[in-house]
């Protein structure tokens, strides 16, 4: 009888521990120029889908005042952290999470999921205070001020030369917008770029944007220190053109959008393609007209001059096509998308004795002191030897390939692994998803529940079924 109580209480014991692992209270930390509405979508998704967590806390902070200032708010305004809670922070809240967790280890948080943040800094914002950014945005307003002044001046020199007052009037108007268009280029451009810049965080948000960058003191210390806390980096992979489906989805606003409804990113994309579509026929037009034109300027000599008005017209908008068609690759640029970043590895390597011997042994070879076969057999020899391997961390260079969620390449997106504990870090990578869609797209809710349900390679601490 003692035998079945205690095989009883055992067995409620294993019931309630079972439960308290699936239990965790879950910390919603909304990214910059967003604020705790952001999460209308995953809130009630996360408490009411997944089994087991007691509570889903959604905070708020002044995102223009730098990440130290989130901290202090974030850890204010939850009066349960622990190491049994889960805090998840979609791009500045990612970090926040884990600078609160950095300062305070065993405090605050057994678990984060970042998604889409900075991880490794973000080069887009070095380009926004370098002026890289504002370079390429006043290059494209020429292009397409060239391209449209010319088109103007084009069609008001192709139009029927009239007593009519209609065309008479059309003719100069047209001629008169594309003469200020190109007369003003540079200035309207200037002007436009200012309105620009100053509606962006370089100048609202300078603590936020320095914090926030590759290089920065906060990325460096968070990369450099190792907290106990588990951490899942989840990384958006947008598809092409990703600088028009992330500026679609940044015109619309994604917290009034349902559970697996994904804004509609393929808005601009369209736009994108319809304004090529007008240049590129543009630039037809022209060419035939100016073709035309200069083949009849053999008899009728005037005619050179509006064969050259629209020949030069066809160039403005075959060169505005050509850099609508380049800026995709010019934007992964921008933001760093392209060429490799830096994984810390666990990998076993030469000890600095064997090196030696491996050296002189060659050098023996060399001298034509051994022949090749004692030469092969010597080295065989050393390299069977398990003496002459250790573990070391060592910087392996991994291809980003043009990845990114728009504004973040995938590998800033990533948290630096633990090269000693390959579960303690996972980064996980989640497809057709752009920065601002990180809070409804239905990719990232298969995604929560991949990682809640235990199927991806994350700790089980993130299991909440």
């Amino acid at each position: 009888m003692k035998n079945i109580q205690t095989t009883f209480f055992i067995f409620l014991f294993a019931i309630q521990a079972v439960s308290l692992f699936g239990q965790r209270d879950i910390v919603l930390v909304h990214g910059f120029g967003d604020n705790n509405t952001a999460w209308n979508v995953y809130q009630p998704f996360l408490r009411n889908n997944l089994n087991n967590p007691r509570n889903v806390f959604r905070t708020e902070y002044n995102t223009t005042q730098g990440v130290q200032f989130g901290v202090n708010r974030v850890d204010t305004q939850v009066f349960s952290p622990s190491n049994r809670s889960i805090a998840i922070g979609q791009s500045m809240g990612g970090i926040v999470a884990r600078e609160l967790d950095r300062q305070q280890p065993n405090v605050n948080y057994g678990g984060i999921i970042t998604l889409g943040s900075p991880n490794r800094g973000g080069v887009i914002l070095n380009a926004l205070q370098n002026g890289t950014i504002q370079g390429e945005l006043n290059e494209g307003c020429r292009e397409m001020g060239d391209a449209i002044g010319s088109s103007l001046i084009a069609i008001a020199v192709d139009m029927p030369f009239t007593n009519n007052p209609v065309f008479f009037t059309l003719q100069g108007v047209f001629a008169w917008a594309g003469g200020i268009i190109i007369g003003f280029r540079n200035r309207l451009c200037d002007e436009l770029i200012n309105v620009v810049n100053a509606n962006l965080p370089t100048n609202d948000s300078p603590q936020t944007v320095a914090d926030l960058s590759e290089g920065s003191n906060i990325i460096d210390l968070l990369n450099n220190t190792n907290t106990p806390s588990f951490k899942i980096g989840v990384f958006g992979v947008e598809n092409s053109p990703v600088h028009m489906r992330v500026l679609g989805s940044l015109q619309n606003d994604p917290f009034a959008q349902q559970l697996d409804v994904s804004n509609t990113d393929e808005e601009m994309v369209n736009t994108f393609n319809q304004v090529i579509d007008v240049f590129n026929t543009l630039g037809s037009v022209f060419g035939t007209i100016a073709i035309v034109q200069a083949i009849n300027a053999i008899w009728n000599w005037p005619l050179l001059i509006p064969a050259a008005i629209n020949a030069w017209a066809a160039y403005e908008c075959y060169d505005a096509v050509f850099w609508l068609l380049r800026s995709e690759s010019r934007w992964h640029q921008v933001i760093g998308a392209g060429g490799f970043f830096t994984e810390r590895r666990l990998m076993q390597i030469w000890t600095s004795a064997c090196r030696q011997q491996l050296d002189e042994v060659l050098s023996q070879w060399e001298r034509g002191l051994i022949s090749a076969a004692q030469m092969r057999l010597i080295r065989q020899t050393i390299i069977s030897n398990p003496t002459c391997f250790e573990n070391a961390v060592v910087d392996v260079l991994m291809p980003i390939n043009n990845e990114s969620d728009g504004l973040f390449n995938a590998g800033t997106q990533r948290i630096p692994n633990d090269p000693f504990d390959e579960r303690h870090v996972v980064n996980e990578r989640v497809d057709g998803v752009n920065h601002r869609e990180f809070y409804n797209h239905f990719n990232m809710t298969a995604k929560f529940r991949e990682i809640f349900n235990g199927n991806t390679l994350a700790n089980p601490f993130f299991i909440t079924q």
